[in-house]
């Protein structure tokens, strides 16, 4: 079976996009019969070199002119099937095509906070996205959650979508405690993760936290401090403004090993999102065994199950209630949470995702033979 695995971004990537390719790629080259080129942005050729893969960069500017490069090298490779891990689909002729939905802001909150300029780029990404589901021969969602989106919402056939999750398996490098957290007074401090934008939710997590007065424990948002100012200047503005900002750590950007540090030390793991697909800090909690607390906004109890505490988004009462329970649990309750959490996280593997995305595109392939 012949793939061309197609990876239409900007030549960015973020932290999930960028898991997904590097994870996925090994498990799918282990397939005996499963031949893969690569089609990336020319800003993506790091893939290239570290998978050994044959890779195809299309030129820099062949999107705004509708790929015809990149459509050119597919032809000339003659692929049984096209794997885009992104929800947009050029017209590739009769060539059966399976496109993969993982980005609920770009469906659900297109405006959200932005700036006018980002908006209209996601309005026109939304749009791009709904026409590519129904013209695609086959949609992975990445969680229930977002099949039941494009069933109930765009209309997409419940029959032409698969649920395929993304994968979790242990890091291989080593924890490594951030420099930018030696400024902490104290070793126990509670955690939440991802990039500052306005569904991330930081506003639950920094107005319960003061509200809880917990001693000797700090509170960590880890994530991009780059993108959304106008959330970014809010967040700041709200810790100095209880008095928090010498209790209230936002380090930025911090790699994988440090965030394994983080996820490996923390008293408490806090979801605060509005909306997800499936997301990677979610499952990476899971695999560190964090007492977990998150919102009830789905998908995060399809992901987490009986692995976390749950609260409503907004109601900083109950989840300060919440935040005072868990970091004050006893050793003997706290290894059972973590228990609780590990056995969660044995759902998600890669090894298990890919084996499913090839079940997908070979099922695909012999209903385009017939």
């Amino acid at each position: 079976m012949k793939v061309a695995f197609v990876n239409l971004t900007g030549g960015g990537l973020s932290g999930g996009s960028r898991k997904t390719m590097t994870r996925l790629l090994p498990q799918l080259l282990q397939e005996p019969d499963v031949q893969i080129k690569l089609f990336l942005h020319p800003r993506m050729d790091i893939f290239s070199s570290e998978s050994g893969l044959e890779c195809y960069l299309w030129p820099e500017k062949d999107h705004l002119r509708g790929y015809p490069a990149l459509k050119n090298a597919i032809r000339q490779y003659q692929p049984d099937i096209v794997f885009i891990p992104n929800s947009i689909l050029p017209d590739f002729g009769n060539v059966p095509t399976v496109i993969m939905v993982r980005n609920m802001e770009v469906l659900t909150r297109p405006v959200g906070g932005n700036k006018l300029r980002q908006a209209a780029k996601n309005l026109l990404r939304r749009y791009l996205f709904k026409r590519s589901c129904r013209k695609a021969t086959r949609v992975i969602a990445v969680s229930q959650f977002v099949k039941e989106y494009l069933i109930e919402k765009w209309h997409i056939a419940q029959e032409k979508i698969d649920v395929v999750y993304h994968g979790i398996d242990a890091e291989e490098s080593k924890p490594v405690k951030p420099q930018k957290l030696q400024c902490m007074d104290t070793d126990k401090f509670i955690l939440s993760s991802g990039s500052f934008v306005s569904y991330r939710g930081y506003e639950d997590a920094i107005k319960s936290f003061a509200a809880a007065s917990l001693a000797d424990t700090s509170l960590i948002l880890a994530g991009d401090v780059k993108g959304d100012d106008k959330y970014i200047k809010k967040i700041r503005h709200m810790i100095k403004a209880l008095g928090m900002e010498s209790k209230i750590i936002l380090p930025g950007f911090l790699s994988q090993s440090e965030m394994s540090w983080c996820y490996a030390n923390c008293s408490i793991f806090v979801m605060t999102s509005r909306i997800e697909a499936c997301p990677n800090v979610v499952l990476e909690a899971l695999s560190f065994g964090c007492v977990n607390i998150s919102t009830l906004s789905p998908p995060m109890p399809e992901i987490f199950a009986s692995a976390a505490q749950y609260y409503n988004p907004g109601d900083i009462d109950q989840l300060k209630e919440l935040l005072v329970i868990c970091n004050n649990l006893n050793e003997a309750t706290r290894k059972k949470y973590s228990g609780t959490a590990k056995e969660r996280a044995a759902c998600f593997s890669w090894k298990k995702n890919s084996s499913n995305l090839i079940n997908i595109l070979k099922n695909v392939l012999r209903l385009h033979a017939k």
